[in-house]
């Protein structure tokens, strides 16, 4: 399947970027991925912001009309797969 290919070609590039977010940031981004407010976090509404911002900068996300969007779908799909049993369970 191709999807899988792309997946597969983009995993080390994405592996990276993972490690290089803080907690915050990946918190904000899996509630992203899986269309949930980062505002519905169990942090102030300073820290989501900042998280977010700094997201944006780094291109990782961008502002849509209504919320924020991947700027990259194949990332989602990646954390999705990642992340199957839910997004608040994390790999060890």
């Amino acid at each position: 399947m191709a999807v899988n290919k792309i997946l597969q070609s983009e995993k080390t590039m994405f592996e990276m970027l993972w490690d290089s977010l803080s907690s915050n940031q990946k918190a904000t981004l899996k509630n992203i991925a899986y269309d949930i407010s980062p505002y519905e976090l169990n942090m102030s509404a300073g820290s989501v912001k900042t998280a977010l911002d700094k997201l944006v900068k780094m291109d990782v996300i961008q502002k849509g009309e209504k919320r924020y969007e991947l700027v990259d779908p194949f990332l989602g799909m990646w954390m999705k797969i990642i992340y199957k049993d839910g997004y608040t369970k994390e790999k060890g």
